[in-house]
């Protein structure tokens, strides 16, 4: 079995999802079927296999955060592998910033006077008062 055949099956599994959640698993499906590791089999992927695709998706343009959920959701397919005895250690149970580094810019809340701003335009606009 493949990773790409491990991973749709995966999303068998767990069909009931939002919209979104969908589009997720199939932009991840593209990716790996582009990548050389999705067409490998499962039981010879290895930690440092799953550990130089990180940095390849960096490369391509994809951002920590996103990385980061594809790696979760592989993470879960390989536990689904485990458990049908295929494998025995799970290649993506490992820590991403000890790969790449987290370049996500942390949020910035509105001070009070920008939120008393915000909070007096939506009064007064027609749009946002309802």
């Amino acid at each position: 079995m493949t990773v790409c055949k491990l991973y749709a099956k995966q999303n068998r599994h767990r069909g009931n999802v939002r919209y979104n959640t969908t589009q997720g698993r199939k932009r991840l499906m593209k990716l790996l079927e582009a990548d050389k590791l999705g067409s490998c089999p499962i039981d010879s992927v290895k930690l440092s296999d799953a550990k130089e695709w990180a940095p390849g998706m960096k490369e391509k343009g994809i951002s920590y955060k996103t990385i980061s959920n594809d790696k979760r959701s592989l993470k879960a397919a390989f536990y689904t592998a485990i458990q049908d005895d295929c494998i025995r250690k799970n290649p993506f149970d490992f820590q991403l910033y000890t790969v790449i580094e987290d370049d996500t810019e942390p949020k910035v809340p509105l001070t009070a006077e920008q939120e008393e701003s915000l909070l007096c335009f939506m009064q007064n606009d027609s749009v946002y008062q309802k």
